[in-house]
């Protein structure tokens, strides 16, 4: 998730936030979910949400069939994608409950274009605002 969030540093998570309130796009959330056998914990930035249609295409995202100008996901673009963007993933279709997420470093993140959409019971909560 560099440069958002830094390796080593220490940071507040809100577990509760869900259970009064659903993801939103652009949330920093902390997953915890097996993958190929392990259990994993990271942080990750929701990008998709329940029932939409999802597209990468070389440094691209298209939601819905509209590309994401969000100045929030340009900024991050600039350095994870290095100039090389993150490669195609075909469209797909979120079922109820499930979302995408991507880390800010595309280059090197292990994200939804790995492991798939994640559940609603993945996400651990939302990363609470430096202060």
């Amino acid at each position: 998730m560099e440069p958002t969030l830094r390796v080593q540093e220490r940071y507040v998570v809100d577990k509760v936030v869900y259970k009064e309130s659903v993801p939103q796009r652009w949330d920093i959330v902390l997953l915890e979910f097996e993958y190929s056998g392990e259990n994993i914990r990271r942080f990750s930035r929701i990008v998709g949400l329940p029932n939409e249609s999802i597209h990468l295409k070389h440094g691209v995202i298209v939601i819905n069939g509209k590309v994401e100008d969000s100045p929030r996901f340009a900024e991050r673009q600039k350095f994870g994608a290095k100039g090389r963007g993150f490669g195609v993933l075909e469209p797909i279709t979120l079922n109820e409950g499930e979302y995408f997420v991507l880390g800010d470093n595309y280059v090197d993140g292990l994200d939804s274009r790995y492991f798939g959409p994640v559940r609603a019971k993945s996400l651990v909560g939302k990363l609470l605002p430096e202060e």
